[in-house]
């Protein structure tokens, strides 16, 4: 069953910086966390740059196997998809995207927040993302399989990923709800299995069947304090008070910053 836990937002400086740190993270994982604990990767003193990847795997052609397992690859894209979701909305609220200029054509079958991502790291537009544009995102200290991960987005091997290639890297990829149900099987064995809506994402009432057991969740998966109860609790009244709360404090920041405008967030280069 989860933990209680408060979701915050991203960004909540005045300076309206998209910073994430290891807390932050691991606040949106929610239940989506399915690896073990990593296992050493061998001697890196981490003076050099990894190379590109090479080797065989069936899901991952381009990952060594002394690099991260397909299992750990596998998570690290779903929960990088969770963390797209968390920045593009969080970006909305704060009217802090603005359109690309030029025009970039995805796959119909393109996931938004995976579309919406290339768009906030593709600085200068051009419609491909460079090796410096994912430098910050590759080299999280926290995360060592993001690199691994993002490295078998780049099919042809030629140090830059198009939307094509972007997209087709998060084609199988679950949303946090159904990255649970995925790992959990059919094998429920009395345990708690979420419950999922038609997008992947946790619907707001959770409960436990099995001891009758209910809470409030945002639709990663984070629980809203104080809710947990006997039967059903009210979760859309919950989330609209706490969706009315925080746009008003918003509001609040936003009017604050008036006389120091500065670029959105989504407009630099990412922090984390």
């Amino acid at each position: 069953m989860p933990a209680s836990r408060q979701y915050d937002g991203y960004g909540s400086s005045g300076s309206g910086s998209t910073r994430m740190t290891g807390e932050d993270k691991h606040k949106i994982r929610g239940y989506n966390e399915v690896l073990d604990k990593p296992t050493s990767t061998g001697n890196n003193n981490g003076n050099s740059k990894p190379s590109k990847l090479s080797g065989s795997s069936a899901r991952y052609p381009g990952m060594k196997s002394s690099e991260c397992k397909p299992q750990q690859l596998t998570a690290i894209g779903n929960r990088l998809l969770d963390w797209f979701s968390v920045i593009m909305a969080d970006s909305k609220k704060r009217r802090q995207h603005q359109q690309q200029k030029n025009k970039v054509h995805f796959p119909a079958a393109c996931k938004l927040e995976a579309r919406w991502m290339f768009g906030h790291l593709d600085l200068n537009n051009d419609g491909e993302l460079s090796t410096q544009e994912l430098y910050d995102l590759e080299h999280d200290q926290n995360e060592r399989c993001i690199k691994p991960f993002i490295d078998t987005c780049d099919l042809d091997q030629d140090n830059t990923i198009d939307p094509r290639e972007w997209c087709r890297c998060f084609e199988k990829t679950d949303r946090p709800c159904a990255a649970v149900r995925r790992r959990l099987g059919n094998d429920l064995s009395g345990s708690y299995a979420p419950d999922c809506d038609s997008q992947g994402f946790y619907k707001p009432t959770q409960c436990h069947q099995a001891v009758g057991v209910c809470w409030c969740v945002d639709e990663h998966g984070v629980e809203f304090a104080n809710t947990r109860t006997r039967g059903k609790p009210n979760c859309e009244e919950i989330i609209n008070n706490a969706t009315t709360l925080n746009s008003d404090d918003e509001d609040t920041e936003d009017s604050d910053d008036d006389d120091d405008s500065q670029e959105g967030s989504a407009d630099r280069l990412l922090v984390f």
